[in-house]
């Protein structure tokens, strides 16, 4: 069976995934732009942690290598998924038994899953006292 895509189409299965990086953000409502080569898409939505009765707020950073998902092919209609990560935004861990944050200070926050220990490094008060 030969596939045949017409230009709409074409564009639409190009569209559907995305990567790129963030290109610009706006806090107040939680949306993004994302440059993917010559493309700078609109406004869209990013992926939470949680966003139920659980809320995490991490907004992505410029420059952050992020995927954009649009199920019908149409960019603008998409939401961008958050987390790759770059030679420049490396994992700040490789331990598969140690669940890891640092913040853009430096400051990194550490649990370790078999021993059930915590390990804050110098963090902000507030963060000390969640560990």
């Amino acid at each position: 069976m030969k596939l045949n895509l017409n230009s709409d189409n074409a564009r639409r299965f190009e569209n559907v995934i995305r990567y790129g990086t963030i290109a610009e953000v706006n806090h107040q409502k939680a949306l993004a732009r994302v440059k993917s080569g010559e493309l700078l898409t609109d406004w869209l939505p990013w992926c939470a942690t949680r966003a139920g009765t659980t809320t995490i707020w991490s907004p992505p950073t410029v420059g952050e290598q992020v995927a954009v998902f649009s199920p019908s092919g149409e960019i603008h209609t998409g939401f961008i998924l958050m987390g790759i990560f770059t030679v420049q935004c490396p994992s700040p861990s490789n331990d598969p038994n140690c669940h890891t944050v640092k913040f853009a200070d430096g400051a990194i926050g550490m649990k370790f899953m078999p021993t059930n220990t915590n390990t804050p490094s110098p963090l902000p008060k507030l963060w000390r006292r969640i560990f």
